[in-house]
């Protein structure tokens, strides 16, 4: 039953000025949370019908240490006993929203999906006023993120039908769950469920907002060369000394916080290209995503290789005019 919960659990709204999507719901042998965005749904060995507030009930059911027999009261609150413990918990009278798997079902090999996810969801955009780059965008096989600095494409062999972007949301959602699911539903409403089996399932709205044209930036010639494999221990060790802007060059033989004599931190990095000016904890996020790079073509978004030639990436840099020639 813990198990059930759990997985429920994070569909929940921890506050909400609607009252019952704070709630779980169970009935006909299946406990579902709502939160607004997002329904989890799993089955629950329970022959009830209630609304049970969801933290405390499931606060209760931990804290049982015996047998757990679960009741009903008249005054319609739930009461959870276990040897000599019981609590009661609040159930809610008011109408669920209730949400069911709608659409064609394609029970595609996902092997992969979470790792995938993981990969991608730190460079999922924090700007709220670009819907679109605040989710992942799934098309012909590939999953693409965007922080609106790096644009990243990861090839996994997904099939669906046109374009579907997943909220951030439910990218932290289908990570914390932590399972490749075994089937995916579309519908026409706007919306894709992910299956885990028989009546265990997320289900969420996608968003509508379109993305860019990405191939202008992707589909571009490039010379790559190895990733210097000093470069992210460079960064690590320069980026306590970087200012407020969290600048970054190459320059001066290796890596440097400042282009001015005697200032900031400067680390030597060997087969460095000798030009370039970025964000330091952009750099830094690319740590593990990358095997290639094409460094020579900033100040233009230098594209890179990574995880064996199932990821492909752009990264722009800064730029303004005033970069001095690599030799002073």
């Amino acid at each position: 039953m813990l198990e059930a919960l759990k997985f429920v659990r994070g569909a929940v709204a921890k506050k909400s000025p609607i009252p019952i999507l704070t709630h779980f719901s169970i009935r006909e042998g299946l406990v579902k949370g709502y939160n607004g965005a997002i329904t989890l749904c799993s089955p629950i060995p329970l022959n009830l019908d209630c609304q049970p507030k969801a933290e405390p009930f499931v606060r209760a059911i931990q804290a049982c240490e015996d047998t757990v027999h679960l009741a009903l009261t008249p005054a319609g609150r739930l009461t959870v006993k276990s040897g000599k413990f019981r609590v009661h918990v609040e159930c809610s009278p008011e109408e669920f929203p209730d949400a069911v798997p709608t659409g064609v079902r394609n029970d595609a090999d996902l092997t992969g999906l979470i790792a995938a996810l993981k990969a991608l969801e730190p460079l999922i955009a924090e700007d709220a006023s670009r819907p679109w780059a605040r989710s992942i965008l799934i098309q012909d096989g590939c999953l693409y993120a965007t922080n609106n600095i790096i644009l990243v494409q990861y090839w996994i062999g997904i099939q669906t039908p046109g374009r579907i972007c997943i909220s951030h949301a439910a990218v932290n959602e289908l990570i914390r769950i932590g399972l490749d699911p075994i089937a995916i539903q579309t519908d026409t409403d706007n919306s894709i469920t992910f299956h885990y089996g028989e009546d265990r399932w997320l289900k969420t709205h996608v968003v509508t907002q379109e993305w860019p044209d990405l191939n202008r930036v992707l589909n571009r010639e490039s010379t790559q060369e190895p990733f210097p494999e000093q470069l992210f221990q460079s960064l690590d060790l320069i980026a306590p000394f970087a200012d407020k802007t969290r600048d970054v060059w190459f320059a001066k033989g290796g890596v440097t916080t400042s282009l001015v004599d005697q200032e900031g931190a400067t680390q030597e990095v060997e087969e460095l290209y000798p030009q370039g000016w970025y964000d330091i904890d952009q750099l830094r996020s690319l740590n593990g995503l990358i095997d290639t790079a094409d460094f020579s073509m900033y100040p233009a978004p230098v594209l890179f290789f990574g995880m064996e030639g199932a990821l492909r990436g752009a990264i722009v840099g800064r730029k303004d005019g005033t970069y001095p020639p690599a030799s002073e």
